[in-house]
């Protein structure tokens, strides 16, 4: 997922592994999408403005 960046492949990874351990629970689909976004956009925000570190963006955005 080099290729993609962090903004694109966080949230996409985080969605994976919330739905393998979700394990028939009774998470939505709704509620992995919108915890993979929020969780990646909190990660961004304290990485780049608390920090002052940049995260890769990826081949698709050069």
């Amino acid at each position: 997922m080099t290729a993609a960046g962090y903004l694109i492949a966080t949230p996409a990874a985080l969605y994976v592994l919330t739905t393998m351990f979700a394990g028939g629970g009774s998470s939505t689909l709704k509620g992995r999408l919108l915890f993979s976004v929020a969780v990646a956009v909190i990660i961004y925000v304290i990485y780049v403005y608390a920090f002052g570190l940049t995260l890769p963006s990826g081949m698709l955005f050069e």
